[in-house]
């Protein structure tokens, strides 16, 4: 997931999610439904949508740190 979300690059957040599915999605079905639900929207919490933005070196907003509680929750 930390692959993912600290992309510097699209493709290559692609290839980790590619892996991620791969090793993760057989064993743990809900995560697959959440993870899927989460995908439609990486425009707003993945890293390389957000380089061009000026964060002042703050990468996190309420929808990151909300959706790692309810992964931290489970």
């Amino acid at each position: 997931m930390k692959k993912i979300l600290y992309a510097p690059v699209d493709s290559e957040m692609d290839l980790h999610y590619l892996e991620f599915k791969q090793n993760f999605y057989h064993l743990y079905p809900l995560l697959q439904k959440h993870f899927e639900l989460l995908w439609d929207c990486c425009q707003f919490w993945a890293l390389s949508f957000r380089s061009k933005l000026p964060t002042c070196g703050n990468n996190t907003n309420n929808y990151i740190e909300h959706s790692f509680g309810i992964l931290k929750d489970i």
